[in-house]
């Protein structure tokens, strides 16, 4: 299971664009949110949000969520 941990660490590392020592501090403390969801198609995802970044992290891909022009 360490593997399975370790991938989805580096996950949502990439998904937040933050380094992966930053992603396991935020968990231990409880600022990252993950849940596991289903999108209108069915397909599932893992839906993490820190510090007003979201982001779907799906199997072999990284949706982020669209931003206002600045």
């Amino acid at each position: 299971m360490y593997r399975e941990v370790n991938a989805l660490v580096g996950a949502v590392a990439v998904a937040l664009k933050i380094e992966t020592e930053q992603v396991v501090r935020a968990i231990e403390c409880g600022a990252v949110a993950m849940d596991l969801q289903a999108d209108e198609r069915g397909e599932h995802f893992i839906a993490v949000s820190y510090q007003g970044k979201t982001a779907r992290i799906y199997h072999g891909a990284v949706h982020h969520a669209p931003t206002e022009p600045g």
